[in-house]
């Protein structure tokens, strides 16, 4: 009987698992990508590639909402076979509450290495590529800087205007007005243009099926032209090196950077902070699901007893999530002893799910 009640219990405690990990993951997924969807509403941003930088936040935010989905599966879970009267056979039966448990702490070890999988691996590598995404987009992809119906100032002396996109790539109703020459300011204005790459690889203007007038102290001259290319990678800034986040690296580069004497020591407390956090975090579902049991796996009366135990291991849950950001940014803002400290709390937090399981066991 006893795999079956395993593989029993294992099921109903993936089915919500993976339920909350979907919820919650599209949900902050939807809340982050709020922040670049102006760059493909009004600046030309593809969905294709819209999506491409978004996703690359996911392994970054499943280490923040892997742990929290499995403790609301175990919840669920525990909840469940209250309500429906399941726990007092299963203890009649001459089961403890550690061998009910015992299926579910394997699959909190599977969650830890999949933690582990994200936090060692799968994210510095994400994070690398989002952010050097992130920073071609908004310095070295010019058509993502001009937005349709307002005046692009790009740089000093040169503003385009557009009416419509018709592609991210291909516009209609272009004025550009370079001022760069103060004795001589140029006007072009086109009825399409598109943007391409010159040969040099920076963003070039073609305008075409316009006029362009230039104004001098003594005339005023129109010009009509089928095509003309105006640089505007000119008037773009140059990006300077982009210096990399704590997330970015990987363990070993870590460990690399601290040992160097040219690390200052407000890098090397943001560093080392990281380095914690890395082996820190994946445990965090250890010690939620132990609280979960805590409080949960105990047979209730009544519905409304279920309900107040698992109010206080959410709010258990909370104070241990919240105590290890609060330890993050002690760390990182130079407290040293933080980072040996913070290591106390899935041991704590653990022995005092333990303490309350084996009380009620007896």
């Amino acid at each position: 009987m006893l795999p079956m009640l395993n593989f029993y219990l294992i099921k109903e405690l993936t089915r919500p698992t993976l339920l909350a990990t979907f919820v919650l993951l599209s949900l902050v997924w939807l809340t982050q990508s709020l922040r670049f969807l102006d760059l493909m509403m009004n600046k030309g941003l593809g969905l294709s590639t819209f999506l491409h930088l978004t996703l690359l936040l996911v392994p970054f935010l499943l280490m923040f909402i892997l742990p929290l989905s499995f403790f609301a599966g175990a919840c669920l879970l525990f909840k469940r076979l209250n309500d429906d009267s399941e726990l007092p056979p299963l203890f009649s039966s001459g089961l403890s509450s550690f061998k009910l448990i015992k299926p579910i702490l394997l699959a909190t070890v599977f969650v830890i290495a999949l933690g582990y999988a994200i936090s060692l691996h799968i994210l510095p590598n994400s994070m690398v590529s989002f952010k050097n995404f992130q920073h071609h987009l908004r310095n070295s992809e010019g058509h993502l800087l001009l937005e349709t119906g307002t005046f692009n100032q790009l740089g000093d002396g040169l503003m385009v205007y557009l009416k419509r996109r018709t592609s991210p790539y291909t516009m209609e109703g272009i004025l550009v007005h370079d001022n760069r020459d103060e004795e001589r300011p140029v006007t072009w204005m086109a009825q399409k243009g598109e943007i391409k790459a010159s040969d040099t690889g920076l963003p070039q203007l073609i305008l075409q099926e316009g006029i362009r007038q230039d104004i001098t102290p003594n005339q005023v001259s129109m010009l009509q032209f089928k095509e003309h290319a105006v640089e505007v990678s000119r008037a773009l800034k140059v990006p300077g090196p982009r210096s990399r986040a704590p997330e970015e690296y990987t363990i070993s580069e870590l460990q690399s950077i601290i040992q160097d004497k040219k690390t200052s020591q407000k890098d090397t407390y943001q560093l080392k902070a990281e380095l914690h956090k890395r082996f820190l975090w994946p445990l965090t579902p250890l010690p939620l699901v132990l609280l979960a049991a805590a409080f949960l796996l105990i047979p209730r009366t009544r519905r409304s007893g279920v309900g107040t135990s698992l109010t206080i291991a959410s709010l258990c849950a909370f104070t241990y999530q919240t105590l290890l950001i609060v330890a993050h940014s002690l760390a990182v803002g130079g407290m040293v002893f933080i980072l040996i400290a913070q290591w106390s709390l899935p041991v704590v937090f653990s022995l005092i799910a333990l303490l309350f399981i084996w009380r009620e066991n007896r």
